[in-house]
């Protein structure tokens, strides 16, 4: 049970590390990479392959190639699925938010975690302001007043609370989705901890 919940722990942590809902298909796949390096059994490697295309592809006819998998298999699927990559960012934070709600009760002291001061005492992970922006994203600290032509009037600028001398980072470069990209998947969340 001990490593169910360090497991379940570490999932809880880089599900809400994402920060945007379309890293959960980066830390996916850094997951199943991970997998992939471990297995040396030729059946366990198509499954995980199968999985892999099942997260990537945008339409997988299942009959067919679970029925390749597995010759003995009763499970036959059919039709074309949506792939989690072609799901937009608001179906995505569906997902994201399943899943947190899945694993809200879980609160597990991981010593790791508790040593590295990411969690409390209570199995609460602590969380520091966000420093690494968004692709897209300005960082905060100015205030653009608008005429009501919505032409730029003048704008002001705060100090938006970070302490001195520290700023924000730019995004992650984006990473890749096909198997060759192992290692470069845009997060760094999903590796081994």
């Amino acid at each position: 049970m001990q490593l169910y919940d360090l497991m379940v722990m570490a999932v809880k942590y880089q599900v809400l590390m994402t920060r945007n809902p379309h890293d959960l298909i980066g830390v996916t796949l850094n997951h199943l990479d991970a997998i992939l390096d471990y297995v040396s059994s030729d059946v366990v490697k198509k499954n995980v392959e199968f999985a892999f295309e099942l997260l990537i592809q945008a339409s997988v006819v299942l009959g067919t190639k679970l029925k390749a998998l597995n010759k003995r298999s009763t499970l036959i699927l059919r039709g074309p699925f949506q792939s989690y990559c072609s799901l937009t960012t608001v179906q995505m934070q569906t997902v994201r938010f399943a899943l947190l709600n899945f694993l809200q009760d879980f609160r597990v002291r991981v010593s790791v975690f508790l040593q590295e001061g990411k969690q409390n005492s209570e199995g609460n992970f602590r969380f520091g302001p966000v420093r690494r922006l968004q692709a897209g994203v300005e960082p905060p600290g100015r205030i653009r007043y608008f005429d009501h032509h919505g032409e730029v009037l003048h704008q002001a600028e705060f100090h938006p609370g970070l302490p001195s001398g520290i700023g924000f980072l730019g995004p992650e470069p984006p990473g890749g989705l096909g198997k060759q990209e192992t290692g470069n998947r845009g997060t760094k969340y999903g590796l081994n901890m």
